[in-house]
């Protein structure tokens, strides 16, 4: 059983690893090309936003074409970056939420840097045997946590560039919506919450076992 588990954990660190430097140098490279056009004089506005077609889903407003034939085709966008030159002063309620984001943004560099520590610790942890401890049931719930806090940041950041795009944009064939749909974070946070009070639970459980014998 021992030999199992030191294998999955080593399985999970691969995998943990070669995330974490995929996004780090995909993170990177996004800003640096967002500090370098930020240097340039003309005042821009660059907006993340999702769009939804208004003439609804799977009408394909938007027209291209294929280099293959040189055919004319249809598409339909989902999300895109909308750089908006000489943009007009945002109203205060959203320049105070969008400054609070970029302040918490601050938390979620923390809590990046402090997850992984947390992650390594409960893999060494696991491979020796050492599962039910309060300190890994402590790790665990932390990391659920910081994994809940992650789609709610995410969701208003999504607001805040929505509220932005339609102060600032209005596109002939699209509107904005906020994107709620990115559950994987979130549910992979309840789900290590749920495993870390059912381990303490056990732990319970275990001691009172201990005591009556």
């Amino acid at each position: 059983m021992n030999k199992k588990i030191k294998l999955y954990c080593i399985i999970l660190s691969v995998i943990y690893i070669s995330v974490v430097v995929y996004t780090i140098f995909r993170e990177v490279a996004s800003f640096s090309a967002g500090f370098n056009e930020g240097l340039k004089d003309i005042p821009r506005e660059t907006l993340h936003v999702n769009l939804i077609p208004k003439s609804g889903g799977y009408s394909f407003p938007t027209s291209t074409t294929n280099i293959m034939d040189n055919q004319e085709m249809k598409m339909e966008i989902q999300s895109a970056k909308i750089m908006v030159f000489h943009p007009q002063k945002l109203p205060l309620p959203i320049t105070i939420m969008y400054y609070a984001i970029i302040f918490l943004a601050f938390a979620i560099l923390i809590c990046t840097i402090w997850l992984p520590f947390l992650f390594f610790k409960i893999i060494r942890s696991a491979s020796k045997g050492n599962i039910i401890d309060l300190k890994v049931i402590k790790r665990i719930k932390k990391i659920g946590i910081i994994l809940v806090f992650f789609y709610v940041i995410d969701v208003l950041i999504y607001i805040v560039e929505t509220l932005k795009a339609e102060y600032l944009v209005k596109l002939e064939h699209y509107n904005f919506f906020v994107d709620f749909s990115g559950f994987g974070t979130l549910i992979l946070g309840i789900v290590t919450l749920l495993l870390a009070e059912i381990l303490s639970v056990t732990l319970k459980m275990k001691e009172e076992q201990d005591l009556t014998i």
